[in-house]
């Protein structure tokens, strides 16, 4: 009997040592994952931007995001 308790106790260790952890994996997008920055695009360059730092403007009742004050100059420029 102790022989049997011996060898759980040896399969358990192997377990705990070898498996890999499960990781959670979610959408990158997914609202459940607060560390996900928000993207935006720039209309004039086509780059993304985290929202919290581009530069916004409201033109027309539409919010658009620059990366740079010159983007947003020269979107301004041909509208």
């Amino acid at each position: 009997m102790s022989f049997l308790i011996f060898l759980l106790l040896v399969g358990l260790i192997f377990y705990l040592l070898f498996s890999k952890p499960k990781r959670k994996t979610s959408h990158p997008h997914s609202s459940r994952n607060p560390e996900v920055k928000k993207l935006v695009r720039d209309p004039v360059c086509g780059v993304y931007i985290d929202e919290e730092v581009a530069i916004k403007l409201v033109y027309k009742g539409e919010t658009y995001y620059f990366c740079s004050e010159k983007c947003r100059d020269e979107f301004l420029k041909t509208h």
